[in-house]
């Protein structure tokens, strides 16, 4: 339906300021008085009095569409193009890896879950997903590590790590297997647990 369409099956109730700031004493005739020369294209406006008045539409009254993300415009539309381009940014931004929790080496279990996840949903894990390595076994304790290309949220992992283990130590998800990076061993990072 076109703006003008819509325009035409309007009907302007005219009410002057005081009668608009006074509309819960007036009675239903004088509310519901519709102005009969009223024939559309037309809008609502307010005067340089304050009173609500029909006023021409000019091009100034309608909205812009922009196709850009920079303007500071608080009135024009954004494009359905630009609406296109961000969601691909979001979905990009979607399939990349994440910091998924930290892990605890003693229980094969993140220390918390993704974020949306219940127990018993499927997180598949994505190329880039990382964990870093909370807590430890003691000196030959067993250290479980990741599993799998997805976490059964709740379901502790089996497998066994085979190297030695350090807290703060990060184990990444490659597309195929969970690898263990020895932080500790090429700098001293130290993380921040939270």
């Amino acid at each position: 339906m076109s703006v003008e369409t819509i325009l035409n099956q309007l009907k302007i109730n005219r009410l002057n300021k005081t009668q608009y700031d006074n509309a819960e004493s007036l009675n239903n005739n004088e509310l519901y008085l519709v102005d009969p020369q009223f024939n559309g294209n037309k809008l609502l406006k307010t005067d340089a009095s304050g009173n609500i008045v029909e006023s021409d539409i000019t091009t100034s009254d309608i909205p812009g569409v922009i196709d850009n993300t920079a303007s500071t415009s608080p009135t024009d539309a954004l494009s359905a193009n630009q609406g296109r381009v961000l969601q691909e940014q979001i979905d990009q931004l979607k399939a990349l890896g994440r910091f998924l929790s930290n892990w605890d080496s003693t229980t094969g279990l993140p220390a918390s879950n993704p974020p949306g996840y219940n127990v018993g949903d499927t997180y598949t894990y994505k190329v880039g997903d990382y964990y870093l390595i909370g807590n430890i076994a003691s000196a030959g304790g067993t250290n479980y590590k990741p599993n799998g290309s997805s976490y059964v949220v709740g379901t502790a992992s089996t497998t066994v790590e085979t190297e030695e283990v350090h807290a703060g130590d990060m184990y990444i998800y490659d597309s195929a297997q969970w690898l263990l990076l020895h932080t500790e061993e090429i700098k001293p990072i130290k993380w921040i647990f939270y």
